[in-house]
């Protein structure tokens, strides 16, 4: 479902000389167990997280929304459609892709979908409401 990014790893990604996921050495970058820790520091980040793995399967981000909505607000995401929107937009262009280069979720942008993309379990996802 997921694929590979088609960008050649000869290709400048506008990060200076080192290329995407990869130090200056040729070596993949892998994401410290500090940088995603600080990225579960947001409580939406750390429930999308638990959602995902509850769900076991990938989500339209839209769905996530709907549950993000619910989670806050205790409201039916069509009667809170200018909050659901807010909350949309928020996941797509911030958290989701904070996760995907936390290598926590695989994030496709085109098709507006979001999967685990490592075990969750070891990680401090209480979600206090």
């Amino acid at each position: 479902m997921f694929e590979e990014s088609a960008q050649s790893e000869d290709e400048p990604t506008g990060d200076g000389d080192s290329r995407a996921g990869r130090s200056s050495d040729g070596v993949r970058d892998v994401p410290s167990r500090d940088a995603r820790t600080g990225v579960l520091a947001d409580r939406r980040r750390r429930y999308v997280l638990s959602r995902l793995e509850a769900s076991g399967a990938p989500m339209a981000v839209a769905d996530l929304a709907d549950d993000v909505v619910r989670r806050e607000t205790d409201r039916s995401p069509t009667a809170m459609q200018d909050e659901r929107e807010r909350i949309y937009v928020s996941l797509y262009h911030n958290h989701l892709p904070k996760l995907a280069a936390a290598e926590l979720v695989r994030f496709d942008a085109d098709r507006k979908l979001v999967e685990l993309a490592a075990d969750v379990g070891e990680l401090p996802l209480d979600v206090p409401k």
